[in-house]
């Protein structure tokens, strides 16, 4: 039994160190290539413009050409907030990851707290008055079972195998979880 336990838990373990091993290359990769596109982006933000064209200062003098280089001082302020959005961006991308990873290694404890909590409120509403919790007698509801317990010879204090469901009964009186016979069998030892 302990072998069992331990070799499942190791392989856990190992599980969880791959999804977390995946999780941070996919993080090192999606910051990497975010990074990159703030830097390009950056970079032609920073870069001048260049004119060339002709000109004519006035009508007696030659046709010249001038060249020269401008720049925008918007875009020279927007530079620097690229590389900040793309930090910004990465540090998302690993909370949302992070979020997510743990979102799905909570649900299966949440589904077992809930499937707790549900048998636990099935076994209150269900024990007759007079006996304990637990007790191993529980109210249940069987449709066109006293033909079918009178031919099996059963009475009561009789022990018996009893297969069930459990449902939901909507009806506004006597609504609630409830147990459903679905058959019974006298008890085998």
């Amino acid at each position: 039994m302990k072998k069992s336990t331990l070799l499942i838990t190791a392989a856990l373990s190992c599980c969880t160190a791959a999804v977390a091993g995946e999780n941070q290359a996919a993080e090192a990769a999606y910051c990497k290539y975010v990074n990159e596109q703030a830097a390009a982006q950056r970079d032609l933000l920073r870069t001048p413009s260049a004119i060339v064209g002709p000109t004519q200062p006035s009508a007696g003098t030659p046709p010249q050409v001038i060249f020269g280089l401008t720049g925008s001082l918007a875009n020279n302020l927007k530079a620097p907030l690229t590389m900040k959005a793309a930090r910004a961006s990465c540090d998302l991308f690993a909370a949302q990851t992070e979020a997510q990873q743990r979102i799905l290694f909570a649900e299966p404890k949440m589904e077992r707290d809930a499937l707790m909590n549900r048998l636990e409120l099935v076994q209150q509403s269900t024990t007759p008055e007079g006996f304990p919790a637990m007790s191993g007698v529980t109210r249940a509801v069987g449709w066109d079972m006293a033909s079918h317990a009178q031919s099996l010879g059963l009475n009561q204090g009789k022990s018996i195998d009893v297969a069930y469901r459990i449902r939901e009964n909507l009806h506004p009186d006597f609504g609630g979880l409830e147990i459903e016979i679905a058959g019974l069998e006298p008890a085998t030892a």
